[in-house]
């Protein structure tokens, strides 16, 4: 069971919340501005909120989604694909992974846990290392996938510490239970 470790910060929710509300002045007088009010006001919850609250985040966009008319992929006319669009795309960068896997904050966050075996598989070990030849760490796992709930890309509960066969062989973009 994985326990956040008390008092530590690592997530960006500083640039979250910066981001977050150029988007709502962005979407101010829109149909998404719902949809972005409730991502600013509730931005922190999502990122440090209990397991259990994240079904309740899922739950809550997907109604103002559907009150508002909301849609985050549309079809591509020459491919004929589903394409994000930009209020996708917005969402995306608000919640921005990219940027923090790139941070030592994935790193300080695995080597807190202390997780050293792979919880999908039970093999694997998933160690941290750093020293000053390099480093290397566990992958991440969103447990929600970030293509399909980019909003809860930098929640703590829905990073899970995983080998690499298991996050991206395995599970990919697989909803578990």
């Amino acid at each position: 069971k994985l326990s956040r470790p008390i008092n530590k910060r690592y997530y960006h929710a500083d640039s979250v919340y910066e981001i977050l509300k150029q988007k709502v002045n962005k979407y101010n007088g829109t149909n998404n501005l719902d949809l972005f009010e409730y991502l600013f006001n509730n931005h922190d919850k999502i990122i440090k909120g209990k397991v259990t609250d994240l079904e309740v985040f899922i739950s809550d966009v997907e109604k103002i989604k559907i009150k508002n008319s909301i849609i985050l992929r549309e079809l591509d006319p020459q491919d004929n694909k589903f394409k994000p669009n930009d209020v996708y795309k917005d969402i995306v960068e608000s919640f921005n992974y990219s940027a923090y896997s790139k941070s030592d904050k994935p790193y300080m966050l695995l080597e807190d846990l202390g997780v050293n075996v792979c919880p999908y598989c039970n093999r694997q070990f998933v160690n941290t290392f750093i020293s000053e030849d390099g480093k290397t760490r566990a992958t991440l796992d969103h447990f929600y996938s970030k293509s399909e709930y980019p909003y809860l890309a930098l929640s703590f509960y829905n990073l899970i510490p995983s080998c690499y066969s298991c996050n991206s062989s395995l599970k990919g973009r697989i909803p578990f239970t």
